[in-house]
């Protein structure tokens, strides 16, 4: 057998075995493709067609026209981009922050704990249509139990109709999304505790550090990673959110509480406007790329451990 032969022969076991995980891989990445990469490559396509189904006979290609209209013209764009900065960072702030105390309460040791978090998880998994009728009736101005409590607290005199004043109905799906949105930050901020040594505890407890000291200088800084992950995902779920906004009020009253989302949601499946919708969805797409790639460096430069 002569040299080429037997370079050939233990070349070929290793190039399969170098050739093996991308070939297993492959079905996963051409599905991923068609799921996620196709439906992204097309709607960036359509943003630069004027493609209304309602005017389907004149559908051509117009370049940045849709952007041109969306950035100059469109002045309910631009509010629903002040109302989604509002929606963003309001139901994180409230998440984040209810969130963590639940993850603290339950990380401890007391009877019923197990119970506690079964119950915790019931918003999370009740479907966001179930959530939204139910916060409706709640927020009701003649059956609502919430109206039933203030009056009989005596703080309100007549029911209020939360989700039609133009000054309440966005705070009003903001409550409920609170609710609907704690338990994602208390069970991935609870795993995270749990991944703390008490190793760590016990010996700042026989340094005599009181409960907060302890908080300060050991939960927050070991926990500060899986805070930077969850806020992130969270930013960018509730920026691409428009399902219990318009299953409680529809974005109304008046697209007061009409956010980017459900902007692009009526716009497409409403108008029928496929071209400007495709402009509005890209459009808060690349706001979304810009501010998690800014939110990533921050995190890097503060050393939070987020690589």
């Amino acid at each position: 057998m002569g040299l080429s032969a037997r370079v050939a022969g233990a070349t070929a076991p290793r190039l399969r075995a170098q050739l093996t995980p991308y070939a297993l891989l492959a079905p996963a990445v051409l599905l991923l493709g068609l799921i996620v990469l196709y439906p992204v490559i097309r709607a960036v396509g359509l943003s630069f067609y004027h493609y209304s189904i309602q005017d389907i006979k004149n559908v051509e290609f117009i370049g940045l026209g849709n952007y041109i209209e969306l950035f100059t013209d469109d002045t309910l764009f631009w509010d629903a981009g002040r109302r989604s900065i509002t929606w963003v960072v309001a139901n994180v702030v409230f998440q984040l922050t209810l969130g963590m105390a639940f993850a603290l309460v339950l990380n401890e040791d007391f009877r019923g704990r197990a119970l506690m978090r079964g119950l915790l998880l019931l918003p999370w998994v009740m479907p966001s249509t179930v959530a939204g009728l139910m916060w409706v009736f709640m927020w009701d101005s003649q059956f609502g139990i919430i109206n039933a409590i203030l009056l009989d607290l005596n703080i309100v005199e007549i029911p209020i109709a939360f989700l039609s004043r133009p000054d309440l109905s966005l705070w009003a799906v903001i409550v409920a999304q609170i609710w609907f949105g704690v338990p994602f930050f208390a069970i991935i901020l609870l795993a995270g505790l749990q991944t703390i040594p008490n190793d760590y505890y016990e010996a700042a407890s026989v340094d005599g550090a009181s409960v907060f000291q302890r908080f300060w200088a050991i939960t927050l800084p070991l926990w500060r990673p899986m805070i930077f992950i969850a806020t992130l995902l969270r930013i960018i779920w509730l920026s691409q959110s428009a399902d219990l906004i318009y299953i409680m009020n529809y974005g109304g009253p008046a697209n007061h509480s009409t956010t980017i989302a459900v902007y692009a949601y009526v716009v497409s499946i409403k108008l029928l406007d496929f071209g400007y919708a495709a402009a509005i969805a890209v459009s808060l797409g690349i706001v979304m790329l810009v501010l998690s790639y800014l939110y990533l460096r921050l995190a890097r430069r503060l050393d939070i451990g987020v690589r």
